[in-house]
């Protein structure tokens, strides 16, 4: 698989419907309209869970690759010594990713 580069969602989901790229992993709320209108087929989420707005749609994990789980997610920083458990969620994606991309190989150009 090669990776394509996209200056955001729109351009990629445009090249997906014109058959020039045949897979993209966007945000739900972005092709849920397209799927329901039959012209893009989604395949599986990337979460842990099913989306309960989507519940027919199987996850990563489920589709065959156990223990996937890759999901979005936003935080908010504090002063050091402010107590939060968003520190150890931090580390603990930190560990995660840098083992896939120290595993894949991957390299920013």
């Amino acid at each position: 698989m090669l990776h394509v580069p996209y200056k955001g969602g729109g351009p990629a989901i445009a090249d997906l419907l014109a058959g020039q790229v045949s897979i993209y992993i966007p945000v739900l709320p972005s092709v849920v309209a397209l799927s329901r209108s039959g012209r893009l087929r989604l395949l599986a989420v990337t979460g842990a869970k099913r989306v309960s707005a989507m519940p027919d749609i199987p996850t990563v994990a489920e589709s065959g690759v156990p223990g996937f789980e890759a999901s979005n997610w936003f935080g908010l920083m504090a002063p050091a010594g402010t107590p939060q458990e968003f520190s150890a969620f931090l580390k603990k994606e930190t560990e995660k990713w840098a083992k896939v991309v120290k595993t894949s190989g991957a390299r920013a150009e």
